[in-house]
């Protein structure tokens, strides 16, 4: 195929993506749909001289005629469950809006949500997308130490959090951690907490509960009094294309989290074009973590953008038992389900109760994105829904270029995204054979900005392999229809000639309720076959563990297992995950407990002197300094496991 040149994508964009801009309101329509913004790269400008408004796509368009449609089903953990209509939700961002314009929040600054998936939290978003400040999740699963790195580089204005968030069935305490983090923050200036669940939670100067806000907005400003009015005006501003609508970061194995800021109209278009693509009768479910890029993207602002409805949970699927998944799917009516292969993995090990359950789903479409799907899975996906009728779907995108931008599997397509395969000699013009994955069309979702570490590596994937392409690092095999994904070419190994992913393992471990931080690598044994170890660092030490695992007070000393048995248990349940989730071959031999877990550390693991690990056993205790120098000391001590000591 002809290389396309700069002359050429701009016809070629407009053609390929009119269909998905169409179905947006435009204040001012694009007339050019993609022009370079010098010659020779992939990261033109979208839609210059266009303007749009994206709360009045997002709900002011849907009020004349579904104001009273359910737009959001929201259902929490411990079994509550509430409905927002498209009416109330604008009544509810309207007045956040205010209640954020009150506290000093305009058009360019940041506003950061530590929260789980909360009804508050969707209407904090949206009301953050009318006012044209940029928006960003930070993952609950993160505690002081890294939420404090992580505010460092966003440089918030406003922090939403929570008391406490469910999650596993125990109650995780966000905003004691949001306070420990937020004595070494200069920018935040308030804190918004929303009630949840009743705990008690210290207080500071600047912290705000968010009910008394939005209480208070309403009873005091005459610009709300007409709260019951059916038909409130909507806060909103007109937007140019590439102004900011929100920011991700960007976990690397070996680095700190990159920030990502993603334009607004290629945000908009991303979501609307995967959306009209995968929609089928009844709720869209996103069963994902609310930091998860295509939770927010796809499973909120894609339904919302079409007047759809959309299912949002609080918890894990296997709360109170491994039925919760098929409960809420036939509770909502669900007809499109998105969610990773994780979450299909964890779902097939409960394969006995698996038939029985997914019996007279309503689900017409399945999709799972974010890794790559192993044959196996995708067989049992297919004969699961499949045998229901519903279209199984492998979806495909990065953060850096908007998200789902590619599903495989069935008849459902989305815009062409010209994928091309390099082999090692760096030759892009090739549809079939296994290599990286290279685009050679721009596409809208792109970002606009890299902070961080891993900035200029991230953005010198435009061009690495020549003019006009993007370079994935996801290694495909591709045939003339379509591409299988075998996953990150950084973190892909083969064992017993399976490819597997080192990215995998490492998610599956950080599932664990004490895991603060982990890294997967591989070893030589005896030089011949190739092992998988795995390093953690906890998030407590033992004498802690009773009070973070059911909140109650720790056990007396003469009740607590020493450290040495109690991680030879973790590493057993770490283990155990691995080979559910993932299967056998990805299972670590090893789980090293180490005392601090650097961010360079998976190249130092994959050097580690093997004659450090005891060979018949699970857990092995290292200081890092016993790593990087190749010795051991007798024993590890207690304290340097803990967080609170570091």
């Amino acid at each position: 195929m002809a290389e396309l040149t700069n002359q050429d994508l701009p016809d070629r964009m407009k053609q390929i993506w009119q269909p998905v801009v169409d179905t947006l309101d435009w204040h001012r329509a694009p007339d050019v749909y993609w022009q370079p913004r010098r010659e020779g790269r992939l990261d033109g400008e979208w839609f210059p001289a266009a303007a749009i408004d994206p709360l009045w796509n997002l709900l002011g368009r849907h009020q004349e005629a579904a104001a009273g449609r359910i737009a959001i089903h929201w259902e929490g953990e411990p079994g509550d469950r509430t409905t927002l209509t498209y009416g109330e939700l604008e009544r509810e961002v309207a007045l956040m809006s205010s209640v954020l314009q009150d506290l000093g929040v305009g058009a360019e600054d940041t506003v950061a949500i530590y929260t789980g998936w909360q009804p508050e939290t969707v209407v904090t978003l949206l009301a953050c997308i009318g006012l044209g400040a940029q928006w960003i999740i930070v993952p609950m699963s993160i505690h002081s130490e890294a939420l404090e790195e992580r505010l460092a580089l966003i440089a918030p204005k406003v922090l939403v959090t929570q008391d406490g968030a469910w999650r596993h069935g125990t109650v995780l305490p966000l905003k004691n951690w949001a306070d420990d983090a937020l004595g070494a923050s200069d920018s935040v200036e308030h804190t918004i907490v929303i009630r949840r669940t009743g705990m008690n939670v210290s207080w500071f100067s600047g912290d705000h509960w968010y009910h008394e806000l939005m209480s208070g907005r309403l009873s005091t400003s005459p610009k709300y009094a007409h709260q019951q009015d059916s038909s409130p005006r909507t806060i909103s501003t007109i937007r140019d294309p590439d102004d900011v609508i929100c920011a991700m970061q960007v976990a690397s194995s070996d680095t700190p989290p990159a920030m990502t800021q993603h334009p607004t109209a290629g945000v908009l278009v991303s979501a609307a074009s995967f959306q009209r693509s995968i929609a089928a009768d009844g709720p869209l479910w996103c069963a994902g973590n609310i930091a998860w890029v295509v939770s927010t993207w796809h499973g909120l602002l894609g339904p919302l953008l079409f007047g759809h409805q959309t299912v949002i949970y609080e918890g894990t699927l296997d709360v109170p038992s491994s039925k919760r998944g098929w409960e809420i799917i036939r509770r909502y009516s669900v007809g499109t389900l998105v969610t990773s292969p994780s979450v299909m993995r964890t779902i097939r090990s409960w394969a006995e109760e698996t038939p029985r359950e997914a019996a007279d789903l309503s689900v017409a479409r399945v999709v799972t994105a974010g890794e790559a799907v192993e044959p196996e899975l995708r067989s049992w996906m297919r004969l699961t829904f499949g045998s229901l009728g519903a279209e199984v779907l492998d979806g495909w995108g990065q953060v850096m270029i908007g998200g789902i931008v590619q599903v495989q599997g069935g008849a459902t397509q989305l815009p062409d995204i010209g994928p091309r395969v390099a082999d090692e000699g760096g030759e892009t013009d090739r549809s079939t054979g296994t290599g990286e994955l290279v685009l050679t069309h721009p596409l809208p979702g792109m970002v606009t900005a890299v902070e961080g570490p891993d900035a200029d590596v991230m953005l010198g994937n435009y061009d690495r392999r020549g003019p006009n392409t993007y370079s994935t690092s996801d290694v495909v095999t591709m045939t003339e229809n379509a591409f299988v994904h075998h996953g990150r070419s950084d973190s892909l190994v083969s064992v017993s000639g399976q490819l597997i992913s080192l990215d995998a393992i490492r998610r599956v471990i950080l599932d664990h309720p004490f895991v603060r931080r982990a890294e997967a690598t591989t070893l030589l044994d005896s030089g011949v076959k190739k092992e998988i170890i795995a390093a953690v660092e906890l998030q407590i030490a033992d004498e802690r563990t009773s009070e973070v695992s059911n909140g109650l007070d720790p056990a007396p000393a003469a009740q607590t297992p020493s450290f040495s048995d109690r991680a030879s248990e973790i590493a057993a349940e770490i283990i155990g995950s691995v080979h559910n989730v993932i299967g056998g071959l990805a299972t670590p031999q090893t789980i090293i407990f180490v005392d601090t877990l650097p961010a360079s550390s998976r190249k130092m693991l994959a050097s580690i002197d093997s004659a450090l690990l005891l060979t018949d056993a699970q857990a092995a205790h290292l200081t890092w300094k016993e790593i990087t120098e190749g010795t051991r000391t007798e024993e590890l001590p207690t304290g340097e496991n803990s967080a609170e000591s570091r």
